[in-house]
């Protein structure tokens, strides 16, 4: 399944423990995806990895936790992981304003 705009990674977001260490908030702010023509033909992937977004939209979506989608891909880091799913939340929902 490839990930949309329509689909809600909210729940998801909320449900990981999120880092507020500068640190975090480093990783958070840079860019956390790529694409690349020459890397898995253009699929988009977490930055510094050939690891493809959709594994981590897959994982969740299968109901498996983020900690065994880290297991299995040591490349990508807890803090990334959160930065894109953030970052799927913002997407969906930019004019959302809390309260309405």
């Amino acid at each position: 399944m490839e990930f949309t705009e329509s689909m809600s990674c909210a729940p998801l977001v909320k449900s990981a423990m999120v880092d507020k260490s500068p640190e975090a908030l480093v990783v958070r702010k840079r860019r956390v995806i790529h694409r690349d023509p020459g890397i898995l033909g253009g699929t988009t992937v977490f930055a510094g990895t050939r690891v493809p977004v959709q594994a981590l939209i897959d994982y969740l979506e299968a109901g498996r936790p983020l900690s065994e989608f880290l297991d299995d891909f040591p490349t990508v880091t807890h803090d990334q992981a959160i930065a894109v799913l953030e970052q799927a939340k913002e997407a969906r929902t930019p004019d959302a304003r809390p309260g309405e």
